[in-house]
């Protein structure tokens, strides 16, 4: 329950982000959440970069920029960004983030 919270709040920090336009929702969350499905083997969100450069740089600038405000005593903090997918034409980078909420730590 809380991971789908934190996601949410994430989500909602980067809607109203001066980087909204640049990422595309996509992803078994958002399947999720349109048709219903209450439970999946993972927990994720999953973006297209859109207009810019994908890089670890950027995308670490960026999270940590989007989830830099503390509102309703939420922090994140960023653990870790990995490569992912170096073998194909598109690659990537999965981001580790740290939730908390008071005494309640969650890694997403």
């Amino acid at each position: 329950v809380m991971t789908y919270y934190f996601l949410e709040v994430i989500l909602k920090k980067l809607s109203r982000s001066s980087y909204a336009d640049h990422y595309i929702f996509k992803g078994g969350f958002l399947l999720s959440n349109i048709i219903g499905v209450e439970s999946r083997s993972t927990v994720d969100i999953d973006f297209l970069f859109h207009k810019q450069t994908l890089s670890e740089e950027n995308v670490q600038q960026q999270l940590e920029e989007i989830l830099s405000e503390v509102k309703n005593n939420i922090q994140f903090s960023i653990q870790s960004i990995t490569t992912i997918k170096e073998s194909d034409n598109y690659g990537g980078y999965r981001a580790t983030i740290l939730c908390q909420l008071e005494n309640i730590k969650q890694i997403i």
